[in-house]
């Protein structure tokens, strides 16, 4: 039985928007750039510093022969469709800012999980065989 309730958890898991920008065609990109971006230090950003950053990196990632066909524009009206961003007008702001959705933020730190382990593991080994 605890099996299929964790299948059909992850079933219900998968509509979920944190789980779809995983599954992005374009997912190393999203998250990439969503996290880059917004992930740290500069959690919300106005929409044209946003836009001129998104649009910076996405013809550096085109340099490296990465099949970007649409514009920055694009990708972030997607991205914020999808539930990926957060659109707001702050009092007094001059233009909307955006930020990560709590879904968007879940997938990023999960994505970043996986990574750290392998660094961890990499020092344990190099540590183990200067030692031994």
């Amino acid at each position: 039985m605890k099996a299929v309730r964790q299948v059909m958890t992850c079933q219900r898991l998968r509509r979920e928007t944190g789980w779809s920008l995983l599954v992005l065609e374009h997912a190393p990109v999203a998250l990439g750039l969503l996290g880059t971006h917004l992930g740290a230090r500069d959690r919300r950003l106005p929409g044209s510093i946003l836009l001129e950053r998104l649009r910076h990196d996405i013809e550096l990632l085109r340099g490296h022969r990465l099949e970007l066909p649409q514009t920055a524009e694009n990708y972030l009206a997607a991205w914020l469709r999808a539930g990926y961003l957060v659109r707001s007008f702050p009092p007094g702001a001059s233009e909307e800012t955006y930020e990560l959705s709590i879904a968007a933020g879940h997938a990023l730190r999960l994505v970043e999980s996986l990574e750290t382990p392998r660094a961890v593991a990499t020092e344990s080994v190099s540590v183990a065989a200067f030692v031994g």
